[in-house]
């Protein structure tokens, strides 16, 4: 039997409690104990590892300084050709939330109402839109997912 071994680690400090705002991001001390596990003696040799975090902020922001450490080529290689890795510029994009599960129609429906919201703002921006949900398929409750668009350099400077 091959062995597993998985490292759980909990968010840093949140910010506020679950009573004062639904998805409380870090305080400056939790990014400062996310950034702490950057040094961690026992977290120094995770290139084999895959990264997973629940999706609400304090956890994701806990993550994202270790897994910086990481660059693309410790990556796992996908098992699907279609899937590819690639460095990208940063981009300022503009986002719609929308919650449930997304299909063709759900998601057309939302990238229309951020068209109207950005013309309606006078903000420019490009035809380039994406999908992004931030769930597994086997989360039912709570799914999360946004419609983005790259906007207009231009309209940034």
């Amino acid at each position: 039997m091959s062995e597993i071994n998985i490292i759980l680690i909990r968010h840093g400090e949140a910010a506020q409690s679950w009573g004062d705002h639904p998805d409380p991001d870090l305080s400056e001390d939790g990014f400062k104990q996310a950034k702490h596990l950057q040094e961690h003696s026992e977290l120094q040799n995770l290139h084999l590892y895959d990264f997973i975090s629940s999706p609400k902020a304090r956890a994701k922001s806990t993550a994202v300084p270790l897994a910086k450490k990481f660059n693309k080529e410790t990556l796992p290689q996908p098992n699907e050709s279609k899937i590819k890795f690639q460095k990208e510029p940063a981009k300022t994009v503009a986002a719609i939330q929308f919650k449930g599960w997304a299909n063709d129609k759900k998601i057309e429906k939302y990238k229309q109402k951020l068209i109207a919201a950005l013309d309606k703002q006078g903000i420019n921006h490009t035809n380039r839109f994406y999908f992004l949900g931030y769930n597994a398929p086997y989360e039912v409750f709570n799914r999360k997912n946004e419609v983005i668009v790259e906007l207009q350099k231009a309209d940034l400077d």
